[in-house]
């Protein structure tokens, strides 16, 4: 996987602190006097003259209004579209407060005329990922979003529970070489600090990806927090990641479902590309109308899976009839093997362990997931799919995935371990995930892998992944048991 010096590197940027904006708008920072305190080196094509004559002036007349009108909106942003600044035309203002800190950000975007829809083919692909998210509605999506951008590539770029990400849809037009549908990407591609940036952005734009930086002036103390800029600067290390899958522009939706990043709708086009604020705001409201679909769809398979979950649990309660668990092992180790769809099972009460099923962790493995998870593990439920890769030194066992609980009974503490053996299994990612690391001129030092083909990885060690409510039903069926026997 990613070499630890890229990972550090990754997340160490300060993405939201760059100092700098993209070139196709401007920026200012007014204090709450509203006097301009900082701005971008070139606010001058924007608004005449020259930095040196806005510094410490107030904001002009025109633009004044929108001040007081963001500190009462409820998103805690506003986007203005049309502000007309007389001979220097008409832009769209993005106005926001960043979380800390007594100013205001005001974006100076271009209204641009709206570009040439695209008339050439799309191929669309998509995987049916579970019934939650269908094929027909990821196919529609992609489509739509391609056909109202323009852009050349669409993708629908799940994040799995490893935090890898995956291409479960795509629409690309027919002269758009290669296809990133159903491959795999690391974790490292979309670093948690860049996460954090998309779940508070309705969108991200990058209309020229090799495009200069603008610096911004006037605040030499303390660099702007530009988390929630549209302008926001592009990290050198993703500007060359981009440049390496040949991108000239981009934009990303973030697809957050129940306050969690689940997915990025991202585009890629193979020249620069603008799109004005009227044209991300439509498609950020059909993706809004997507995920409120998918959130029904959770709510309506939520209520059903409680449901079933009852009625098992009344299954469970007359096996278990106020007898010990150790009593009767055979019939509640089947139920759980059944339940949770693993392989084995193993209780350990103090010196006793009990097995079940054909492939139980035993030996030293047990031993030494017992050791960890019964003493120095704070979770009372925990789950994996590669032993051998969350313990390096994990000893030899055909055993790779395990779900465990921990609890307190009558009968003193039960760890219970329900286990998924080892499979060769194939993960075909884009580009090789093991060699990401390149280096440049010394000014980089470090860079993303240059090729994104598809890579197949024969995977070892690895188990079926447990299914996301597999968790949830290890929680619930520990309360039940706690409230059972104590």
């Amino acid at each position: 996987m990613p070499s630890r010096r890229y990972l550090q590197s990754c997340e160490s940027e300060r993405l939201a602190y760059s100092g700098a904006i993209l070139p196709h708008g401007s920026l200012l920072a007014v204090d709450e006097q509203g006097r301009i305190v900082a701005l971008a080196e070139n606010i001058g094509t924007f608004l005449g003259g020259t930095p040196q004559d806005w510094w410490q002036q107030p904001l002009p007349e025109i633009l004044q209004p929108l001040l007081s009108q963001v500190l009462h909106h409820p998103a805690g942003r506003l986007f203005q579209h049309g502000v007309w600044l007389s001979e220097q035309g008409c832009v769209d203002v993005h106005v926001f407060r960043p979380a800390a800190g007594d100013m205001t950000l005001l974006e100076l975007l271009p209204c641009a005329p709206p570009q040439r829809p695209c008339t050439e083919p799309l191929r669309v692909a998509a995987s049916a990922a579970d019934d939650l998210l269908p094929q027909a509605a990821l196919s529609q999506l992609v489509e739509e979003i391609a056909c109202l951008s323009g852009f050349d590539r669409v993708m629908y770029y799940s994040f799995r529970s490893d935090e890898d990400g995956e291409v479960l849809a795509e629409a690309r037009r027919e002269s758009v070489a290669g296809s990133y549908f159903g491959l795999r990407f690391p974790a490292s591609d979309v670093p948690a600090i860049a996460r954090l940036l998309y779940v508070q952005n309705p969108w991200r734009l990058i209309p020229a990806a090799s495009a200069c930086p603008v610096p911004v002036l006037g605040m030499s103390a303390q660099a702007l927090d530009l988390s929630l800029a549209c302008l926001r600067s592009v990290s050198p290390l993703h500007q060359t990641y981009l440049a390496n899958m040949g991108v000239a522009a981009s934009f990303s939706l973030p697809v957050v479902i129940n306050g969690r990043l689940a997915a990025l709708l991202s585009a890629h086009h193979t020249t620069p590309r603008y799109l004005e604020v009227d044209t991300l705001t439509r498609a950020n409201q059909r993706l809004r109308t997507f995920v409120g679909q998918v959130q029904e769809r959770q709510a309506l398979y939520r209520s059903r899976l409680l449901g079933n979950w009852d009625s098992s649990f009344g299954t469970l309660q007359a096996i278990l009839q106020g007898r010990n668990v150790s009593t009767v092992w055979a019939q509640f180790a089947a139920w759980l093997g059944q339940m949770f769809a693993c392989d084995g099972v193993v209780g350990c009460w103090h010196t006793e362990r009990r097995t079940w099923g054909a492939w139980p962790l035993e030996g030293a493995a047990l031993d030494y997931l017992d050791d960890w998870f019964g003493w120095a593990c704070h979770e009372v439920v925990w789950q994996e799919d590669s032993l051998c890769r969350r313990f390096p030194d994990f000893p030899l066992s055909p055993v790779a995935g395990v779900l465990a609980i921990k609890l307190s009974l009558g009968e003193g503490d039960l760890r219970l371990y329900l286990s998924r053996q080892a499979l060769v299994s194939e993960v075909a990612w884009g580009g090789n995930p093991d060699k990401p690391v390149e280096f440049h001129d010394g000014q980089l030092g470090i860079a993303p892998r240059r090729s994104f083909e598809k890579w197949v990885e024969k995977r070892i060690g690895y188990a079926n992944a447990w299914a996301p409510e597999s968790a949830l039903l290890a929680m619930r069926l520990r309360t039940r048991l706690q409230k059972q026997f104590t």
